[in-house]
């Protein structure tokens, strides 16, 4: 586990996992945070590339699109991530946070859900894709 200022990331069955533990303040991931992110990261993750999946049900609207935007600032997660599957707690930040992606942020494949369940198997999925066309 790795917590880099008020996010924590971890790894568990194959998908890298990402969520606020504390309030957010509007920090911004600057060049600093996102080299301490590849260090950070890449050491969790083993060299591999993983589904990114990011828990934003515990934080309101408009915490959830500031962490989202700050993320895709990040190229570390970029360069490691197979795809992203962000969880909210509503269907109207479901859809702020998916026309936002499609709009600023396409490098990735991005499904925005309200339910856990289905974003881990999303991304069980896609990287079950990835590694059975090595």
């Amino acid at each position: 586990m790795v917590r880099i200022e008020k996010i924590m990331f971890w790894v568990a069955d194959d998908v890298l996992h990402c969520k606020q533990v504390s309030t957010y303040d509007n920090i911004k991931i600057d060049i600093n945070i996102d080299q301490k992110l590849q260090e950070s990261l890449y050491a969790i993750c083993n060299g591999k590339f993983l589904p990114l999946l990011i828990d934003l049900r515990a934080v309101n609207g408009q915490e959830a699109l500031t962490i989202v935007k700050q993320l895709a600032l990040s190229t570390t997660l970029k360069q490691i991530s197979l795809s992203e599957a962000i969880v909210v707690n509503s269907l109207f930040l479901k859809l702020i946070i998916g026309c936002y992606k499609r709009i600023y942020d396409f490098t990735l494949p991005v499904k925005t859900f309200i339910s856990l369940n289905n974003a881990k198997k999303y991304c069980l999925e896609t990287n079950r894709i990835f590694n059975s066309e090595q």
